[in-house]
């Protein structure tokens, strides 16, 4: 498939630039076009493969599958461009600048098709395998959520048994891809019985049982029941598992605490690219945002910005910029609205937050330094200083825009409360994996949800 969608990306290329240039867009004759065609799509497949595209089983989101998709086709043309130099071929770099984005879209667009469509072949032919997953709450509710993300896996949730001090409870999964509320349940835990009432493939468990009796008991009833048994990878120190980083030396793994880089820091070119894009939004899009200020106006009395006080690097106060989507009088009162249904939007603010054009104006904060375009969301003072100390890990970053808890299904819930998403943006942050989030950010506001 990526073949293809390479073959696809050459040919509109070479439509685009044969209807510009009125004439034949590669040097040579037709046999040296065929073999530099096919060197080209060999040496995307390698690239492709090196950045660990083919590698992954998932990733968060899908953020880190189109990470790898850019970060080959950035090397790709790496290679490339000083060979079109050589041809001094106006011809040759005018068909790079335009292949190079359309590659680079066309491969994020297929794999996120390719994964939709993954997702919804039918069971008889590709039988997703039937979980049910073991552990405290927080644990499992994260475990959870990623494999209802990984389509990859072909894994899906049936039960969620939680043990916590007041007991074990089950949680059932519906079809809806959606978790129940907690209902209790009469084992001591894992029992064969309610495995075979799931029809349980799999038991996936979260954490480090408690005794070496429960590890033994859980290992007895899934083999009763005919399932295999998962276990998420266990760091030395639980409170501190979502920083760990570990290495598998020929079977034995060794564990380390991660270490984010310097404290604050961005990588120049992320700057740059904060920079270019802001500036080039705000004009691109300056017919929309007075418009939009027009509308905000004539809908409701008050004024057309909405400015609050935010919480961001090192826990340095700010001044935030949206569109104003509620009422004056509600403005700046309570947590943010979690739903459209809230009573405080105005019938403009709804449609803003729906685009998310309402965020527009937070242009002019990345602009002044205040945020970034990718990063952790900012908080309001109120809550930051109830933060616990994994919680104040979110402030050794510039907040962001967008980020991934902006695109996830868990952005209803405070982000106070899913700081496990800021976590792993703070571990695997680099330019290309800001690119994917700011593309991915643009799908997923087209989607309108």
């Amino acid at each position: 498939m990526d073949a293809i969608t390479g073959c696809l990306s050459l040919g509109f290329t070479a439509l685009l630039l044969s209807l510009l240039s009125h004439g034949d867009v590669m040097p040579g004759s037709t046999r040296h076009a065929l073999a530099a065609c096919l060197l080209f799509l060999c040496l995307l497949i390698l690239f492709l493969n090196q950045s660990g595209t083919y590698r992954l089983t998932g990733g968060l989101l899908g953020l880190r599958e189109t990470e790898c998709v850019l970060r080959a086709v950035a090397s790709l043309f790496v290679i490339i461009i000083p060979c079109a130099l050589l041809f001094s071929s106006r011809k040759s770099m005018l068909a790079i600048f335009v292949e190079a984005p359309t590659l680079a879209i066309l491969l994020v667009l297929q794999k996120q098709f390719l994964h939709k469509a993954h997702d919804r072949l039918p069971s008889l032919l590709f039988p997703r395998k039937r979980v049910v997953i073991y552990g405290s709450a927080v644990s499992a509710r994260l475990v959870f959520s990623t494999l209802q993300r990984s389509t990859k896996s072909r894994m899906r949730p049936v039960a969620i048994v939680t043990t916590e001090a007041s007991g074990t409870h089950s949680a059932e999964v519906d079809d809806a891809n959606d978790m129940s509320s907690l209902v209790e349940h009469n084992s001591t835990g894992i029992s064969e019985q309610m495995l075979r009432k799931h029809r349980a493939d799999v038991v996936l468990v979260t954490e480090t049982p408690h005794s070496s009796e429960a590890f033994q008991h859980i290992i007895q009833q899934s083999r009763l029941a005919g399932a295999q048994v998962a276990f998420r990878a266990f760091g030395p120190m639980q409170d501190a598992s979502t920083n760990i980083d570990y290495l598998d030396l020929d079977g034995h793994i060794v564990y380390g605490l991660h270490q984010v880089s310097p404290h604050g820091t961005r990588p120049t070119l992320s700057r740059i690219i904060d920079l270019v894009f802001a500036v080039a939004m705000l004009l691109l899009l300056a017919p929309v945002l007075l418009i939009t200020a027009i509308l905000v106006r004539l809908d409701s009395p008050g004024p057309v910005f909405f400015r609050q006080k935010r919480i961001g690097l090192y826990g340095g106060a700010f001044t935030i910029f949206k569109f104003r989507t509620m009422g004056l009088q509600h403005c700046g009162s309570g947590v943010s609205p979690s739903a459209s249904s809230d009573p405080r939007i105005t019938r403009v603010g709804r449609w803003l937050r729906k685009s998310s054009i309402d965020e527009l104006p937070q242009l002019w904060n990345v602009l002044r330094g205040d945020m970034a375009l990718v990063g952790p969301r900012p908080e309001m003072p109120f809550i930051v200083e109830q933060y616990t100390p994994i919680q104040r890990a979110r402030l050794d970053a510039l907040p962001g825009v967008t980020g991934v808890w902006q695109l996830s299904a868990d952005r209803c819930r405070p982000i106070h409360e899913n700081v496990h998403y800021d976590l792993y943006y703070l571990r695997h942050r680099s330019p290309f994996f800001d690119m994917a989030i700011l593309l991915h950010t643009i799908f997923f506001a087209m989607r309108g949800v």
